[in-house]
């Protein structure tokens, strides 16, 4: 699944004429809800066995920095997506 984790929502900050900071967010509703979709899941996942989605993690950034064939930056951004997904479940 985290090969395939999509993009989460984006939020654009910007400051206007008076200083004061807006937030706009971008909404894609078909990503939104398979954003959704997977990030449930994996916090299901990571929830039925905190350590084995931990080694999973860590094994998938490993192979990121050690196989430069197998890096990609959006293989990085996916990773980043789905560990973002699960924060706080992997407190102990």
């Amino acid at each position: 699944m985290i090969d395939f984790m999509v993009k989460p929502q984006e939020v654009l900050l910007t400051i206007d004429e008076s200083g004061e900071v807006e937030e706009e967010v971008i909404e894609d509703t078909e990503m939104r809800e398979l954003f959704e979709t997977m990030r449930e899941t994996l916090i299901f996942l990571t929830n039925q066995n905190p350590a084995e989605a931990e080694q999973i993690f860590q094994q998938r950034l490993e192979q990121l920095k050690q196989n430069k064939h197998f890096f990609s930056y959006d293989r990085l951004n996916k990773l980043c997506w789905a560990l973002g997904s699960i924060s706080g479940c992997l407190n102990r």
